[in-house]
């Protein structure tokens, strides 16, 4: 996903005739290839599995209210984020994928081959 930002924001930045032009659908689609493999579906799969029976509708619940608050925000600022940055938007939303990989590979637990109570341990 970053890769097709920052490239995406590149190619913007030089856009106006037919090649660049043509290059901004290619890095567009392989943002959306990227997301629809790798952070789309996690976010959906790391919900069923990290939080304890106990709490595990609240939380997940008040996650899905966060993550369509944040989608509402993205999908309203942008416009008015193009406007005042330009190509520059896209290397921003690009440096954000490349933080939330290292947020990921730090601070979210493996949960292949764990139980639910061996993840409850972990996170207290």
């Amino acid at each position: 996903m970053s890769a097709g930002l920052f490239a995406l924001g590149a190619a913007y930045s030089k856009s106006g005739s037919g090649i660049e032009s043509s290059m901004l659908l290619i890095w567009v689609l392989l943002y959306v290839a990227a997301f629809s493999i790798g952070m789309g579906p996690l976010v959906w799969t790391v919900l069923g599995e990290i939080f304890p029976n106990r709490i595990r509708t609240q939380a997940a619940s008040a996650c899905v209210l966060l993550l369509w608050l944040a989608n509402f925000a993205v999908s309203q600022f942008f416009p008015w984020l193009l406007r005042t940055y330009e190509y520059k938007v896209f290397w921003l939303f690009g440096a954000i994928c490349l933080f939330s990989v290292g947020f990921i590979w730090l601070l979210v637990p493996e949960t292949k081959g764990r139980s639910l109570e061996d993840l409850e341990k972990f996170i207290h």
